[in-house]
């Protein structure tokens, strides 16, 4: 069970982060939050998004910092980050020299892919990129994202990531943008019926400190909202 919190928000926060999420977004808010509530302990708990969410329900987590889309009854989201999909692939492929990858250049690539054990956002990259264009003939599932790029470095295939996990490539891997593919969001998880104050005060911190990133993740929503006829 989680440790203890008194009223006035002093305690320790265990805090779940996804191995499909960026793990920087964490230490940005443990940060923030140590300057504000110096008193307030973190501690991260490490998993896929699907264990750390089973975790928050039995309340053993007071938060989770996971990859969306989630809908879980009882656990509410708030949305922090927005990120891209990029494509590792080989420097050695011809690829490298790409400034963009389209479709119709990898259409006969295998594909390697977190699969849907491990990253809740599995099957909105798989439709994102079926709407793009892209088909793969074959899909080499893994559970990690350093597996997929040691698959891209062994084997030549290319791998569909978040870009922030790029900066962990291994030598000999690139990573190359995209057009026409959808953000990858990133939020905290938390339980609705469980907000001490030391959560409110957590939940306020981290509005303050994503509060540029969730003001432009808003004007994109509006700005994708189709505009009634005049």
């Amino acid at each position: 069970m989680c440790v203890d919190q008194n009223a006035r928000g002093h305690g320790k926060l265990l805090i779940g982060v996804s191995s499909a999420s960026d793990s920087w977004l964490y230490f940005r808010i443990r940060v923030a939050l140590s300057q504000q509530y110096p008193e307030v302990q973190t501690k991260a708990v490490t998993g896929s998004a699907v264990q750390l969410v089973e975790r928050l329900m039995r309340n053993d987590l007071h938060a989770g910092l996971i990859e969306l889309p989630i809908r879980c009854r009882g656990i509410s989201v708030l949305s922090i980050s927005q990120e891209p999909i990029v494509f590792a692939i080989s420097e050695r492929d011809v690829l490298a020299s790409a400034k963009i990858i389209r479709p119709e250049q990898i259409h006969r690539k295998t594909l390697a892919l977190v699969s849907n054990e491990a990253d809740l956002a599995h099957h909105k990259i798989i439709a994102a990129l079926a709407s793009w264009g892209y088909h793969p003939e074959n899909v080499q599932p893994v559970l990690t994202t350093s597996q997929a790029l040691d698959f891209v470095a062994a084997e030549r295939c290319l791998a569909a990531v978040r870009a922030s996990t790029t900066r962990f490539c291994l030598k000999g891997i690139t990573s190359r943008p995209t057009e026409g593919l959808p953000m990858l969001d990133a939020g905290i998880a938390y339980r609705r019926a469980d907000l001490t104050m030391t959560i409110r005060n957590f939940l306020r911190v981290v509005r303050q400190e994503f509060s540029a990133e969730r003001e432009k993740m808003k004007e994109c929503r509006l700005g994708d909202q189709p505009r009634l006829a005049p």
